[in-house]
């Protein structure tokens, strides 16, 4: 995913509301260096709200000269569950390609979520 252009779609999901409910937002990039240059972004949206937590997972390490202490791999139900409580039962915002945004919605019903409980917006182009 790329964050940049998915940015607008998060924030207006995960802001500007009186949102009490505890939200997780999981960005999948390829290496460290990829999402450092929006890390500030992420790091002073959740200092804003004690309810957000930013997961990143780092997908292809294999060309980071960077450690990576963070989750690995693609976003998937184990990596979901380790850091949503009662992930069954959350509602999920999926935005991205749409290759990416229907193998995670697919991941997900095949996890026992309910389909209205996916919101889901793909764009193509970048």
């Amino acid at each position: 995913m790329t964050a940049t252009a998915a940015w607008p779609t998060f924030e207006a999901a995960l802001l500007g509301r009186d949102l009490v409910a505890d939200r997780t937002m999981a960005f999948r990039f390829a290496k460290p260096a990829d999402w450092t240059y929006r890390a500030g972004e992420f790091v002073d949206i959740t200092l804003l709200d004690s309810n957000l937590t930013f997961v990143a997972t780092m997908s292809d390490m294999s060309k980071s000269e960077r450690e990576w202490g963070g989750e690995r791999g693609r976003i998937d139900w184990s990596m979901l569950d380790r850091h949503l409580a009662g992930a069954a039962d959350a509602i999920y915002y999926l935005t991205g390609p749409p290759g990416m945004v229907h193998g995670l919605s697919t991941m997900l019903v095949d996890s026992g979520v309910d389909e209205d409980d996916i919101r889901t917006e793909e764009f193509t182009g970048y």
